[in-house]
């Protein structure tokens, strides 16, 4: 019959881990933890503004979308929660399709006599290019529930049927 002792771990004299690895983690955990304090302060707006969806290198939001093509139109839809129409502005030039805005957000949080409000405000910007020009006169935006639906209908030439290039061998 085998018996199982658990022991506890040992620690250090200073309390840490005895071992030269485990002091490495603490120095890094410190380190670590300096460098992000003060980033707690910018949570709110940063889940906000993030729920858009992608960063940009430049720091912009990029919101996510779905983009689908059929015989006479492209349609892109984009996620926008929590922005107002009137804070969204679509443009085309060229082949490129352009969304931008402003998302504003504000939250309130009251406990006891405390009371806590946070604004966060993020610009975003998504440009999407497509493989004909768009003629600005004739896409078809609606707005639903902080999702945004572009309708691009094709020109003439974007609808020419593909033709199979056959493969030899």
């Amino acid at each position: 019959m085998r018996t199982q002792e658990n022991m506890p771990v040992a620690r250090g004299s200073n309390g840490g881990h005895a071992s030269p690895i485990g002091m490495l983690q603490t120095r890094i955990d410190r380190m670590f933890d300096d460098f992000t304090r003060g980033f707690g302060m910018m949570d709110a707006a940063w889940d906000n503004a993030g729920s858009l969806g992608l960063w940009s290198d430049s720091g912009v939001l990029m919101p996510s979308l779905d983009m689908h093509e059929t015989d006479k139109e492209m349609v892109l839809t984009i996620e926008l929660p929590g922005v107002d129409e009137k804070d969204i502005e679509v443009a085309a030039k060229d082949q490129t399709i352009i969304v931008s805005g402003e998302k504003r957000s504000e939250f309130e949080s009251r406990q006891g006599d405390g009371y806590r409000s946070e604004r966060a405000y993020g610009h975003f910007a998504r440009s999407v290019n497509l493989p004909f020009a768009v003629d600005a006169s004739k896409v078809k935006a609606r707005c639903d529930r902080g999702v945004l639906t572009l309708t691009i209908p094709k020109p003439a030439e974007a609808m020419q049927q593909v033709r199979k290039i056959p493969i030899t061998h």
